[in-house]
């Protein structure tokens, strides 16, 4: 619909302060004439500098693009440029190009106005559009909206290799308004993600194999699947990225956040961990009880024999709860973190700031992290064993901080240990790890650092030392 100058107009504006779009009537600034043919150089400088985002380099999509609007897509096209013009039509462009009422920005169909340009046409036919740009605009929320205004028109904007390119700006304009890094799991990205996976009618797996082709690291390779990814079906995608699974793993940062020199150095932090710990402990040993009639008293959860939780549950229980103990200890000494509350399905304990750091250095560098396995004293060092599911076997190496209770949650031991995928052992659940066989990798290596109790060589077989829960906490 086009709009006389005189009148207002309804447009979306972005409110700053509300952080959304709201309808209001405008006066457009931008003069549309009645027909809505507009001069073509009055739109000489009107393309939206976010757009170019999307289709900033003439990859062969883009040229084709051009060519079929001006040429046509078959020899007789009634649509084509070249044709409506030999035919005297004055609007050669059916789809209209729409620009903000007030800027004149052009928020859908700058391609249109390329060609109608290369063909030194006289007049573009043009509308307003529904938005008004203005620099205030989040680019992640700018970006989202040119999204939907070039999701028409004859180039395939469906198509692999633009939906790769348009994901990839938009995670950046997402990265850069919120100050952290896409996870689609993320609470801050989840609508995001929903909604690019709806604009494109795609399935999570398919953008996922398609950002999976970015991780690979064979320049070669990657640029000859880029340049064909429109020819691929996914599942032949999936199969390239599969035989080169080599080149597409993250790197080991040589020079990664040390956690353990830190915590021997801060004596705090430690502490900290200890009192959050056991406090915890205790409360959790005071509350979780049930009174049984018949037996006359009450039944304490963790420990019962008869009426408790299993020990596996017990022991992810406290897990949980090492877990936020310690993220909070490092959060309230000024290392920002998170747990896996925030990046469901990830990481115990991320370190976003850090990771920050290392993904300038390098992009395919792992994410600074801290991961938290607990595990019941199951009689001996052969015995007592952390587990994890089939990745478990894959780790990076990275820092684990290790919980071990006895049967009655009296005394625990706790350190920080440095694990990789050769401590792993494969088990019917995916992996596990012995405390024998840490003792066996590392005790000589001296990659940990003793939270609570210790364990020594003993005459023939390594011993713990366990602490009273009770004795973890600060001395008044």
């Amino acid at each position: 619909m086009v709009y006389d100058i005189m009148n207002k107009v309804k447009a979306y504006i972005w409110n700053v302060k509300e952080k959304k779009w709201e309808l209001n009537y405008v006066k457009p600034k931008f003069y549309i004439p009645p027909d809505g043919l507009v001069e073509i150089s009055r739109l000489k400088n009107k393309i939206h500098p976010l757009n170019n985002r999307f289709y900033k380099d003439k990859s062969n999509s883009e040229e084709k693009h051009i060519y079929d609007l001006i040429n046509g897509t078959n020899n007789n096209d009634e649509f084509s440029f070249k044709k409506r013009m030999k035919d005297g039509v004055k609007k050669l462009n059916y789809d209209p190009i729409l620009v903000c009422p007030i800027t004149g920005t052009i928020m859908g169909g700058n391609t249109r106005k390329e060609a109608l340009e290369e063909i030194e046409a006289e007049y573009a036919y043009v509308q307003y559009a529904q938005h008004i740009y203005t620099k205030e605009t989040p680019h992640s929320v700018m970006l989202e909206t040119l999204q939907k205004y070039n999701t028409s028109g004859k180039r395939n904007e469906y198509s692999k290799s633009s939906v790769l390119k348009k994901f990839k700006e938009l995670v950046f304009a997402q990265e850069k308004d919120t100050g952290e890094i896409f996870n689609p799991r993320k609470k801050i990205f989840k609508e995001f993600h929903r909604n690019f996976l709806s604009t494109y009618s795609l399935k999570e797996y398919e953008l996922n194999i398609l950002t999976r082709i970015e991780s690979i690291t064979d320049t070669k390779i990657k640029e000859e699947i880029l340049k064909n990814i429109n020819d691929y079906s996914y599942t032949e995608i999936k199969k390239l990225i599969f035989r080169n699974k080599n080149n597409i793993k993250k790197i080991y940062n040589p020079d990664r956040f040390n956690f353990l020199d830190h915590l021997r150095k801060t004596s705090s932090l430690k502490q900290e961990i200890r009192d959050k710990i056991a406090n915890k402990i205790i409360e959790l040993k005071k509350t979780l009880q049930f009174f049984s009639k018949r037996l006359g008293k009450n039944v304490q959860l963790l420990t019962d024999k008869d009426f408790g939780f299993e020990p596996n549950a017990s022991a992810t229980l406290l897990s949980h709860l090492t877990m936020c103990a310690v993220a909070m200890s490092y959060d309230n000494h000024r290392m920002p973190c998170n747990t896996a509350a925030t990046d469901v399905g990830s990481d115990d304990i991320h370190f976003p700031e850090e990771t920050k750091k290392a993904l300038k250095i390098n992009k395919l560098f792992y994410r600074v992290i801290l991961d938290v396995k607990a595990s019941n004293w199951n009689t001996s060092f052969y015995n007592t064993k952390i587990h994890g599911g089939p990745g478990f076997l894959h780790i990076s190496e990275h820092e684990y901080i290790w919980p071990i209770f006895n049967d009655n949650y009296s005394k625990i031991f706790i350190m920080m240990a440095t694990l990789n995928k050769n401590d792993v052992k494969s088990d019917s659940k995916g992996g596990s790890v012995s405390l024998m066989d840490w003792f066996k990798n590392h005790f000589e290596k001296k990659d940990f650092h003793f939270i609570a109790g210790k364990i020594f060589k003993g005459n023939k077989i390594p011993e713990i030392q366990w602490e009273n829960v009770e004795d973890l906490l600060t001395k008044n």
